[in-house]
Parts: structure tokens; C-alpha cells; sequence
């Protein structure tokens, strides 16, 4: 045999060898993959026509942009309304009325220049204080005008004043009780300014006499006798003198059976009855 023909045969023979030898690894990998399939089952097949489908997704939907929110600008009277607003609230304790009302004037001069109306909180603030300043400047002015008649009462009345021994007897004193309580309503309705037994006998058209001091603290018991316990007594709008402004108005207390107030306090306590007596009667007939 010839060299061409031996190399022929050894190739053959290498060949064959490797063919038995893939024949053998074939037929071990579909034993493997029966085993497989009894394990998890027979794997899904895709058609190229699905895979196509799902390898082509739709384009996305450009997002759409967010419009940037435009930044609002605060009107500056605004900001200087809220800062008086402020400042009247931590000072009204101890600053006269006179200086609280200007700044409500400035509050509503900068409320005029409002691009927009006034937000709903800060007006009812304003509202607020519009309605307690005056309920202040009332009730200073009561003060004042008490202060005043008690001054014209001690130049015109004290001549006048009865002696001791001039007493009324108690129906006398019962038959006057209801026309000064009518004068007193009255005045309660209207302006609620005090007034001195002078003005009161005047208004009383001589029905009453100068009276004896326990006699004016016995027909005032009477005429406030009917008030009642949660209401202001009507006997706070009449003054008594200058010398002692107050103590009449401690003794019908207490003949009303009232809880007695501090002397500190009988000036404004006072004031402050007075404002609530015209709340009260304003709207009564």
C-alpha cells in the first residue's frame, strides 16, 4: 500500500471516529431534554411573526411638558395691611385710641390701592376693629361727659340739696321709681350719656324733688330692682358728685345685692356698663 493511500485511510478512520463520538453526544443531549420536559414541560415556542411583534414596540408618547406655575406676586399694600393688622393687635393694650384709629385710617388708605379686593380674613379683621374702636371711643366719651356733668352738677346743686331731716316716706319713693326708670330707657336708647340729678329732675318735668342722699340710694334700689341679674343696672348712667363720683353707685350695688367692684376699677367698670346698656336697649321699645 502506498503512502498516499495509508494517509487516506487514517483519515477515514479519524473522521469516522469523530462522527461515533457526536452520534453518542447527540443522542445523550435528547435524553436530557426529555428529562427536562417531564420537569417543567414542554417550553413555549414563539412564532417569529409574535416575536416580530413584540421586538417592534409602539413609539412612547412624548411626556407632556409641565407649564411652569407663574410665581405670584404679593401686592406691597397688602403686605403693609397685614403688618398694621399686626401691630394693632400687640399694641392696642397700651396705646391711647386716638393712635389705634390712625392706623386703621392708614389700613384703609392702603386699602384703596388694592390691584384685588381684600382677602376674606384680613376684612374681617378690619371689621373687627373697626367695630372695637369704636366701642372704645364711646365708651371714653361717656367717661368724659360723666366727668363733665359732675362738674356742672357740683356748681348748680349743692345749694340746692335738702337737709337731713327731709325725708320721703317709701310710697312716695314707689311712685317716682317708674318715671326715672322711663327717663333712664331712654337714655340708654339713645346717646347713653350720664346724667346729674339736676338733668334728671329737669327731664322729670318737677315730678322730682331734691332728695335726700338715702333717698336717692332708695329710689334707685327701686328703679333697678326689676333688671335683670345678667344686664347692666339703668341707675349707672346717673352721676352722683364730684367730691365722691362713685359712691352712690357702690351703695345701689349693694342694696341691689351686686358683687361690689374694686375702686380701681368703679371708672371703667362704669364706662363699660354704660356702653352695654345702649347694646342692650338700642333695639328695645
Amino acid at each position: 500500500m502506498s503512502l498516499a493511500e495509508e494517509e487516506h485511510l487514517r483519515r477515514y478512520e479519524e473522521v469516522r471516529s469523530q462522527r461515533r463520538a457526536l452520534r453518542d453526544w447527540l443522542g445523550e443531549g435528547d435524553r436530557v431534554l426529555d428529562l427536562l420536559i417531564g420537569l417543567i414541560g414542554r417550553p413555549i415556542t414563539v412564532t417569529p411573526a409574535r416575536a416580530e411583534r413584540r421586538a417592534v414596540a409602539p413609539d412612547p408618547k412624548p411626556a407632556k411638558a409641565l407649564e411652569p406655575k407663574p410665581v405670584e406676586k404679593k401686592d406691597p399694600n397688602l403686605r403693609k395691611i397685614r403688618r398694621l393688622l399686626g401691630e394693632l393687635d400687640r399694641t392696642h393694650g397700651h396705646r391711647p385710641t386716638q393712635d389705634l384709629l390712625r392706623l386703621l385710617d392708614e389700613i384703609g388708605k392702603h386699602r384703596d390701592q388694592l390691584a384685588r379686593p381684600l382677602p376674606a380674613a384680613e376684612t374681617k379683621l378690619v371689621e373687627r376693629w373697626q367695630s372695637r374702636l369704636e366701642d372704645r371711643r364711646s365708651a371714653e366719651r361717656s367717661a368724659q361727659a360723666a366727668a363733665a356733668s359732675r362738674n356742672t352738677s357740683a356748681r348748680t346743686g349743692r345749694a340746692a340739696e335738702p337737709s337731713k331731716d327731709d325725708r320721703l316716706p317709701a310710697e312716695k319713693i314707689e311712685k317716682l321709681a317708674p318715671t326715672v326708670r322711663d327717663i333712664l330707657e331712654e337714655l340708654a336708647r339713645t346717646d347713653g350719656t350720664p346724667l346729674s340729678w339736676g338733668d334728671l329732675r329737669l327731664r322729670a318735668g318737677g315730678q322730682l324733688p331734691f332728695l335726700h342722699p338715702d333717698d336717692q340710694v332708695a329710689l334707685l334700689v327701686v328703679v333697678d330692682r326689676g333688671t335683670p341679674a345678667d344686664e347692666p343696672l339703668l341707675f349707672t348712667l346717673v352721676d352722683n358728685s364730684v367730691a365722691a363720683p362713685h359712691q352712690l353707685y357702690r351703695q345701689v350695688r349693694l342694696g341691689l345685692g351686686r358683687d361690689p367692684v374694686p375702686d380701681a376699677e368703679l371708672e371703667t367698670h362704669r364706662a363699660v356698663e354704660a356702653l352695654r346698656l345702649r347694646q342692650i336697649w338700642r333695639y328695645r321699645r
